[in-house]
């Protein structure tokens, strides 16, 4: 099978979410169609950590964070083309698209290109933070996208619990790593007691609820 992966934060968590589906999907083949935010981490480098024998990479040089109608319109005409251009080679059995951004201008341009197999991971429902403006603004995307097909596969119950409240349907793969990846250590009995958190601290980690956990044990 050839699965074409969209994703515009090709960084932290998302890439190694992507990574694992490669690594587990060792018989297919896969195309990562993405974007690039250097600030976080420079694609290269990411790109070292996958193998090089079932993937290919295309550069999606428009896509950004922001909703900027200008160059949301200039990244989704771009999409467009690299999506027929690997359509009319027969490069396309399923697409997967990854966040919303991704999920949002990847549906447009799935259905503008004829593309049925669709599958959209949001990995973090973005209706969930920031204003109440930017919550309606989100949740009115989400389901414009919605309208135009295409899967939505949630990392965990609560996130297809918020997703249906807003009237999509969608079905939940827990998200999860390969813990053979990582060699078991002895805990050190005497050391101090300690509690960490993993991944960037923002929004979506709810540091406010980290620090009264962490302040309760003081």
């Amino acid at each position: 099978m050839k699965i074409v992966h969209i994703v515009e934060p090709f960084a932290s968590g998302i890439a190694t979410f992507i990574r694992s589906l490669v690594e587990g999907l060792r018989e297919d083949t896969h195309i990562i169609i993405h974007g690039e935010r250097s600030q976080v981490m420079g694609c290269e480098e990411i790109m070292l950590d996958f193998p090089m024998d079932n993937v290919h990479f295309i550069r999606w040089h428009s896509a950004q964070r922001e909703i900027r109608p200008i160059k949301d319109l200039r990244a989704f005409l771009e999409l467009l083309r690299i999506l027929r251009r690997l359509k009319k080679y027969s490069e396309i059995d399923v697409v997967h698209l990854h966040s919303s951004k991704s999920g949002f201008l990847g549906r447009l341009a799935c259905r503008a290109a004829g593309i049925r197999r669709v599958i959209y991971t949001p990995n973090g429902a973005p209706f969930l933070a920031g204003s109440s403006a930017a919550r309606f603004l989100f949740k009115l995307l989400e389901k414009i996208g919605d309208a135009f097909g295409g899967l939505v596969v949630c990392c965990s119950p609560s996130e297809r619990r918020e997703y249906k409240s807003i009237g999509i349907d969608a079905m939940c793969i827990n998200n999860g790593v390969q813990v053979r990846r990582y060699k078991k250590r002895a805990v050190d009995r005497t050391a101090r007691f300690r509690i960490v958190t993993c991944g960037r601290i923002i929004g979506q980690k709810n540091p406010g609820l980290f620090n009264q956990v962490a302040a309760y044990f003081e």
